[in-house]
């Protein structure tokens, strides 16, 4: 007789045994699993810690670019700063080894003047007899501070191919939509709107920034002082007058008895005025994990000048 078959102590043995190695097995297996439940409640926690430092110096990044009057003021307490160009501030808040970095933008006179390229940028050009109605205004207002370009040209053919007509340094054309739309009559002082379509302005003095997407007639009785963009055609009538800098998406035709006097330092005066352009402001996204592209807020190179 075979033992190892028929001895029921041996079967019992045997069974003990499977059992055993079963109840170990899933002990251990258990044991993992309240292992992994631990490993990723842990994880779980940690993230939710960064995130909660994340969130903390985004906010700290943000309340601190918010504080600012201009780029040159202090700094709270656990943000430091420094400075990309003179329109441009990146500051940095420090938390458990974690950082956040933001960039502030706020405009400057002189490098708004370097970057114009020319008096008046178009798309489409200027007529070789409209562009003698372009002058350069012997009146334009520089301070010690801002000093006109030397040999500026007054037009300059642009195919908007790097950057648009309404683009103002990191500004594009979104940034504009805050601005107040064009009121029925002229305003009077320094102001800033927009238009859309195809505007006419009322008779009256325009002075500080006007932007448009759209077209623009400058018609009898209408002046316009300061800084223009608009993405179409522009066209300064019998009577108009436009005074400042222009930048067109489409072609400019200034018509007999019109006028443009090109006038960069005036433009830029009327820039100065407007708090949505010297107030500094965050450049989104507010915060960065690390170091922004070095070329925020970079002036685009200039397009080659045409004749003037």
């Amino acid at each position: 007789m075979d033992r190892s078959v028929k001895d029921p102590s041996l079967r019992s043995g045997f069974v003990l045994v499977t059992v055993l190695v079963l109840a170990t097995a899933v002990a251990l297996m258990a044991h993992a699993g309240l292992m992994i439940g631990v490993a990723l409640d842990r994880a779980a926690r940690a993230s939710a810690g960064t995130a909660e430092i994340d969130a903390g110096m985004a906010r700290r990044v943000a309340i601190a670019g918010a504080s600012l009057a201009t780029l040159d003021d202090p700094l709270p307490p656990g943000v430091e700063g420094r400075r990309l160009s003179p329109e441009l501030l990146r500051i940095r808040a420090d938390s458990a080894g974690q950082g956040r970095v933001g960039v502030i933008w706020a405009l400057d006179p002189a490098t708004r003047i370097a970057s114009l390229g020319a008096g008046v940028r178009a798309g489409r050009g200027v007529p070789t007899a409209d562009a003698a109605r372009i002058t350069a205004d012997d009146a334009d207002e520089c301070s010690p501070e801002v000093v006109g370009p030397a040999g500026l040209p007054l037009t300059m053919l642009d195919a908007w191919a790097i950057e648009r007509p309404l683009d103002l340094g990191p500004l594009d054309s979104a940034s504009w939509l805050g601005l107040d739309s064009l009121p029925a009559v002229a305003p009077g002082g320094v102001t800033a709107f927009r238009g859309d379509g195809h505007v006419r302005l009322a008779p009256g003095t325009w002075s500080g920034v006007l932007v448009i997407d759209g077209s623009l007639d400058v018609g009898d009785g209408v002046e316009i002082t300061g800084w223009v963009a608009v993405t179409g055609d522009v066209t300064v009538g019998l009577g108009g007058r436009l005074v400042g800098t222009l930048r067109a998406g489409g072609g400019v035709a200034v018509h007999d008895g019109g006028e443009v006097r090109v006038a960069p330092c005036t433009a830029v005066a009327r820039m100065r005025s407007l708090p949505i352009l010297t107030v500094p402001r965050a450049l989104r996204p507010i915060a960065w994990p690390a170091d922004p592209p070095v070329n925020v807020g970079a002036a685009p190179p200039q397009p080659t000048p045409g004749p003037h």
